[in-house]
Formats: structure tokens, C-alpha cells, sequence
């Protein structure tokens, strides 16, 4: 009898719904295919067996700040009291109009090891930090921003002892706060999501970003590949577009050790935060099309996955079959996650996970018209 009835429901499916079938049923497995491989791929770093740290590299820490006298306060004392025996800091004041000169003036009478280079007139991050770089009395550099600050004392022993004769680049991992509200906790999630793709990417040997709060490679390598010289005219890419150039299949590392982790403030405001992700986005259009399927591939796959349920909602026929789909696949991805999320210290309740999870896609598409429609400032 129940043999009969599905069959009666198959050949009632028009050709239209036989078609958004196949798409959905195609996402579905895409989406399974891009976790399951995201995941395993970095299952071997959830185990503690961490090698003793090297300390034998001196390092130039580098930070750009631009008005940031504020955050500077309670992220630099954290950088500059790091637990490793040779190191500088360059920070880079861009062209601060706040206090910022008058706060480092004050950090610089306590730290001998702190060297501060004034520009007054700013021309971007990437030239404030070639001039960094450029300044620098050390060979392996280390980066983060004005608004991060080290989880651990432990941050740059553990960062340095990735180093290696084959591995010039290291890609940290670069936390948000914790904080209340839908915002924040969409902030984490987003940024557990690009790290998983960007950390996956690199060990697979396809490196195509970092992140500028916590990230680390060679002066060599930036010589090597010209700082940032062809891609200079774009507002964004210190990160992104320099590990496309500088990447190669065998010099790429990643830091997933908890002592490495950095930890930055969030966008208090939606608007903020889509300003923020017009940035990064504007460095897409120079990506290889292995990078894009693995910065966008995922979120493309989910888009079509629930386009495609809705649609067959509406036609109303297979209804069960699809809620078993759209349950399936988010228990999948929220329990196989669980332990990466541990590790990475950014928790989220599966209510919420739905929630983001369905947000996302709407999110990004008002980033990309936000991108294209209003956001034209340069400015960094």
C-alpha cells in the first residue's frame, strides 16, 4: 500500500519539481562532501600532542594602528609582555588623529623593545606595513592588528616553533570576543566558518588566506614575492591576496594550538560588520577558481540547497522527504563540528547554529549589494 502511494506521489511530480529535486538532492551531498572533508581534514590537529617550544628565533612583531589609541591600551601591554627572549615590536601609527601618539609615547618609556614609526599622512594599511617591514631588524615576522590581543603569554613561542626550513608561513587562528547578542554570536560563527575553509585549503596545499590578526611569515618570502606591490591599489589582500602570491604546495603551516590564539573586538552594529566584510570581499575578483570554491564554493552549495527545499515546499507534494533532508544535514554538520569548535574555543548553541546557518546566505548577499551599491570609500 505504502509502495503504491509513493509511487502515486512520483508520478504526480511535474518536470519542474523532478529538476529541483536532482538540485536538491545534488546540494545536499555537496554540502555533507565540503564538511565531512573540512572536518576531517583537521581532525589530527584536535590532539594536545604538541611539540616543546622553539624559542631560538628572534621575531618583529608588527602592528599598524590607525585611531586606535583606545584599544591599543588594553591589546599592546599583552603583545609587549609576550614570555620569549628576543623580540621587537614595530608599530606603525598611520596617521592617527586621536591620542595615539600620546600613548605610545607613554608605552615606550616602560618597553625598550617597542619601536614606533609615525606616518602622518596615511596611505593604507599595505604601505604601513611594507614600511614595517622594511624597518624590521628580524628575518621571521609576525603580525596581528591594533584591536587584537593574545590569548596566552605563550603566543609568539608557540607561532615561532612552527617555523621550519620548508615552512616560511604560518596561519594563525584570529578569535572575536564573546559577547552578547545575535550579532556577536553570528560574528563567531562566520569566523569559525572562514577559518575552517582557509585552514582546510592550506593543508590540503592550496593556501589562499589568512588572517592580518594572526599571521606569520618570513621577510624573505615578502621580498620574494614583492611585498605587496601587485595588488597595492586594492584596499584589502595583506592577508588574502599575499598568501595567494607567496603559498606554495610545502610552505604553508597552520597554528590551531590554543596558546596561539588571538582575540579581537567585534562590530557592535550590523552596518559596521557588513562594512567590514565589503572590505574583504573586494579582494575576490583576483581569486583563482580553486580559491573561490573554497571561500564561496560552500555557501554557493548551501544557497542552492535552500532555494531549491523552498521551491518544493511550495509545490507541497514531497514535504516529509525534505524536512528529513534540511534535518539531516544540519544535525550533520552542527555534531561533526562540535569537537573543532571545542578546540577553537567558539561554542554555539545548536538553536543559534541553525539560525546563523540560514542567515548566512541572506547576509552576504546584502553584503555583495552593499559592496556594489554604496561602498566605494577608500579608506582602511
Amino acid at each position: 500500500m505504502s509502495i503504491n502511494l509513493n509511487l502515486n506521489i512520483i508520478n504526480q511530480l511535474s518536470i519542474t519539481e523532478i529538476i529541483f529535486i536532482i538540485i536538491l538532492i545534488l546540494s545536499f551531498c555537496d554540502q555533507i562532501f565540503f564538511y565531512l572533508l573540512y572536518y576531517s581534514r583537521l581532525k589530527p590537529y584536535l590532539n594536545n600532542n604538541i611539540p616543546p617550544y622553539s624559542c631560538e628565533k628572534p621575531l618583529s612583531v608588527i602592528i599598524s594602528a590607525k585611531n586606535e589609541a583606545k584599544n591599543l591600551k588594553k591589546s599592546l601591554p599583552l603583545v609587549l609582555n609576550q614570555d620569549y627572549p628576543d623580540f621587537e615590536v614595530i608599530l606603525v601609527n598611520d596617521g592617527s588623529t586621536d591620542n595615539t601618539s600620546e600613548i605610545l609615547k607613554e608605552f615606550s618609556k616602560t618597553y625598550n623593545n617597542l619601536k614606533i614609526i609615525n606616518i602622518e599622512q596615511s596611505h593604507g594599511k599595505k604601505e604601513a606595513l611594507s614600511i614595517a617591514i622594511q624597518n624590521s631588524s628580524h628575518e621571521y615576522l609576525v603580525f596581528t592588528d591594533a584591536d587584537c590581543y593574545p590569548l596566552s603569554e605563550k603566543w609568539l613561542s608557540t607561532i615561532s616553533s612552527k617555523f621550519s626550513e620548508k615552512k616560511q608561513i604560518i596561519l594563525g587562528y584570529g578569535a572575536y570576543e564573546k559577547q552578547t547578542g545575535f550579532l556577536n554570536g553570528f560574528i563567531r560563527y562566520d569566523t569559525f566558518l572562514i577559518a575552517l575553509q582557509y585552514f582546510t585549503a592550506a593543508n590540503m596545499g592550496v593556501a589562499y588566506m589568512g588572517v592580518g590578526r594572526n599571521l606569520a611569515y618570513t621577510k624573505k618570502t615578502w621580498i620574494k614575492t614583492q611585498g605587496f606591490e601587485s595588488h597595492k591599489n586594492i584596499l584589502s589582500g595583506d592577508d588574502d591576496l599575499f598568501i595567494i602570491q607567496a603559498a606554495t604546495y610545502e610552505n604553508v603551516e597552520i597554528c590551531l594550538d590554543s596558546d596561539a590564539f588571538t582575540y579581537s573586538i567585534p562590530k557592535k552594529t550590523l552596518h559596521s560588520f557588513v562594512k567590514q566584510k565589503s572590505r574583504h570581499v573586494s579582494t575576490s575578483s583576483k581569486y583563482k577558481f580553486i580559491n573561490i570554491l573554497f571561500s564561496a564554493g560552500e555557501l554557493i552549495s548551501r544557497s542552492v540547497f535552500f532555494i531549491s527545499a523552498v521551491i518544493l515546499l511550495a509545490f507541497g507534494n514531497l514535504t516529509l522527504f525534505i524536512l528529513m533532508l534540511l534535518t539531516i544535514r544540519i544535525i550533520i554538520i552542527y555534531t561533526s563540528g562540535y569537537y573543532l569548535r571545542k578546540k577553537l574555543k567558539n561554542k554555539i548553541k545548536f538553536h543559534f547554529y541553525i539560525l546563523f546557518d540560514i542567515f548566512a546566505p541572506i547576509f552576504y548577499l546584502g553584503v555583495f549589494a552593499f559592496k556594489l551599491l554604496t561602498f566605494n570609500k577608500k579608506e582602511w
